[in-house]
């Protein structure tokens, strides 16, 4: 199997990021309008209109400034994580938002770059971190976990399963990006078959006519000495008359 040039893995990279840049966008509306939701719990509308407002409007403007830049793709990756604080924030520590971060997580695996996953996994380690430090160190309103304690193991412990999850994640990115890559070299020799076969039908088509007009070149002959037959035959014939009479 042939290999991309670098300029053609660089037009199939950029298809790929084009497409995944659409389907990104649509995800952050969908946090921000989740943060909304939970707006109505503790009503906390500032954070959720702000932050769901910043990792929007910065991913569009971005986009909109180097749309061909990757900078508003890592920046996509870090709202995911700032969505998440957002949420755990917003519903006073409750546990199950952490899982937000998993879910962007696997969202940026559109991109089939796992470099995406860095900033993300970057973020929530800090995250974690310092508000958990924070929060035991009697921080109020930090609202970091609904836990009155944690301790240092299973503080470890879920900061390691995470970046297992992020780790996955950029491994299937990498993994997506090699069988899109792989599919790519297949479509162009599939595409150089078809355009031997379409020379090798033109070439046959040539020939083809070639063979009727000889054919038909025969056939003219054929019907040629089928006539000098035929008048041979009726010379000899008057000539046996002519014999005969004599």
């Amino acid at each position: 199997m042939e290999k991309l040039t670098r300029e053609q893995q660089k037009e199939v990279l950029a298809q790929k990021f084009r497409e995944a840049d659409g389907l990104i966008f649509k995800f952050l509306l969908a946090y921000a309008a989740a943060g909304l939701v939970l707006a109505l719990f503790y009503d906390t509308w500032l954070i959720a209109v702000g932050v769901g407002a910043v990792n929007v409007l910065g991913f569009m403007g971005m986009r909109k400034l180097a749309p061909d830049s990757h900078l508003h793709r890592y920046f996509a990756s870090l709202a995911f994580g700032v969505f998440m604080a957002q949420f755990i924030y917003q519903m006073h520590g409750l546990f199950e938002m952490h899982f937000f971060a998993f879910i962007g997580s696997a969202i940026m695996i559109a991109y089939q770059q796992w470099r995406m996953q860095i900033p993300i996994t970057i973020f929530v380690v800090l995250h974690h971190g310092i508000l958990a430090y924070l929060q035991y160190s009697g921080m109020t309103e930090v609202y970091f976990t609904q836990l009155s304690y944690m301790s240092i193991q299973t503080f470890t412990i879920h900061v390691i399963l995470a970046a297992v999850v992020f780790g996955i994640s950029g491994l299937w990115s990498y993994r997506f990006k090699e069988y899109s890559l792989i599919d790519a070299i297949k479509s162009i020799e599939l595409e150089k078959v078809n355009t031997s076969l379409i020379q090798n039908n033109k070439a046959l088509e040539v020939a083809r006519k070639k063979l009727a007009a000889a054919n038909h070149g025969l056939e003219n002959e054929k019907e040629k000495l089928v006539n000098l037959t035929q008048k041979q035959a009726s010379i000899n014939k008057k000539l046996v008359e002519m014999r005969e009479r004599s």
